[in-house]
């Protein structure tokens, strides 16, 4: 322990879209204890963060607080589940203190909103780090036609967790609407859109609109002092898209009623959220850093904390990693069974529902299903390469301690389709 050099308020961490994990909620769609979810094992972007404030003395849900949460839900529901986190975890037993949320990306939006609907009487301050205060434009493609921008990985990996748990008789588009609200509220607020001329079309002229953010972007001056805003500037980053007329299958389906997207128009960002879009507020700072990067660089840490009252030197702080999705393996288990993978001498143990192969080589994986009950059970696989994805499903039947072994031939050069994959069955 190294000490900690004073008493500061509260500190409560709200991780982005993906950074929390149910597999209950989101393999079956159940509904769930909002104190149940944790962070997403497979996700590493918070690892720094955390273990810095850890190494500092400070203990875990006493001086500070990860607010785990249902990324899917609309922002205004998920502003009033922090409010009831803090009712039961955290002000009784601060009744004195103003708490400080601390917010990467979406967790940003959602402790901004909590405070301009809720009030500010028990709030330090806000931090929030590469958040979309003014939208994103990546969630176009996925609310007007079900389709995914790869900018910002765990967005793009939640998204498509989503759809294939949620694969059915539905357009992708009617998934995400039905499913996955939130994505929705991401929707940009400044005019992101030009017609096949170039022209600007004005934000109160498009079908599908993000009225959550343009009501509360209305009174944000409300908490601006209260706001401070880091954002990264490490490159192009989507701003908006032009747009043409939509095929006829767009209209049958009830694709992309503002129009069909054909290329894409860039500011300077972190790659997933714009510089103008992050910065909000009294105190902006800006960092030439990525969206993963922004969270995890020690020098960033160290401010952030530092805004928060806790001081500490650079060599104290452990600095995160990024989790590479660009090659992976992703398999999802839907019960009664468990699984693992090997990969030559490496085994892979499944982490709730779900195991992650990243920098994922090519070659021959051993998929292992071992039954915990009678039933039948589900994989979903993903195979993941930096040009494409391609998902499938495996299914058997188990009673306990029954196992199932699977041979996966990845390749990261071809689609590898389910007629290339041998699949095998050993008794155990």
């Amino acid at each position: 322990m190294i000490g900690i050099w004073q008493t500061p308020s509260p500190l409560i961490f709200i991780p982005g879209l993906m950074g929390s994990w149910n597999k209950e909620a989101i393999l079956y769609n159940k509904e769930v204890d909002p104190d149940s979810w944790q962070l997403t094992p497979i996700a590493k972007e918070y690892e720094g963060l955390l273990t810095t404030l850890d190494n500092l003395g400070y203990q875990k849900d006493k001086d500070y607080f990860v607010f785990a949460y249902d990324w899917r839900k609309r922002l205004e529901d998920l502003a009033g589940d922090l409010k009831g986190y803090l009712e039961r975890k955290v002000l009784p037993f601060n009744p004195s203190s103003k708490v400080n949320l601390v917010g990467h990306s979406l967790g940003g939006l959602v402790g901004r909103i909590y405070a301009q609907k809720y009030g500010t009487d028990n709030i330090g301050k806000i931090i929030t780090v590469g958040s979309p205060h003014k939208g994103t434009a990546l969630a176009y493609k996925a609310v007007e036609g079900g389709e995914l921008e790869r900018d910002d990985p765990l967005m793009w990996l939640g998204q498509k967790i989503v759809l294939q748990v949620n694969r059915g008789l539905k357009t992708e588009r009617e998934v995400i609407e039905e499913r996955f609200p939130i994505v929705k509220d991401l929707l940009p607020t400044y005019d992101y859109l030009t017609d096949d001329k170039g022209n600007s079309i004005a934000i109160k002229d498009t079908k599908i609109r993000n009225d959550t953010l343009l009501g509360y972007n209305q009174s944000l001056g409300e908490v601006s002092a209260y706001l401070h805003s880091i954002a990264g500037e490490k490159g192009n980053t989507i701003y908006g898209y032009k747009i043409g007329k939509r095929s006829p299958l767009d209209e049958l389906l009830g694709l992309y009623p503002d129009g069909r997207p054909f290329s894409k128009f860039f500011e300077v960002g972190d790659m997933v959220v714009v510089s103008e879009s992050a910065k909000v507020g009294d105190n902006q700072l800006v960092f030439d850093l990525d969206h993963g990067e922004i969270i995890q660089k020690k020098n960033v840490i160290q401010r952030l904390l530092g805004d928060c009252g806790i001081k500490c030197l650079v060599d104290q702080i452990f600095e995160g990693a990024k989790t590479k999705l660009f090659p992976s393996l992703i398999f999802l288990i839907l019960s009664p069974a468990k699984i693992e993978v090997s990969f030559r001498e490496q085994v892979y143990q499944e982490q709730e529902g779900m195991i992650l192969v990243e920098n994922a080589r090519p070659g021959k994986y051993i998929l292992k299903v071992e039954g915990l009950d009678y039933g039948r059970y589900t994989v979903i696989m993903g195979q993941i390469t930096a040009g494409f994805d391609i998902w499938d499903r495996i299914e058997g039947v188990v009673r306990p301690a029954d196992i199932d072994l699977y041979e996966i031939n990845y390749d990261l050069l071809s689609k590898v389709t389910s007629d290339d994959k041998k699949y095998y069955f050993k008794e155990a």
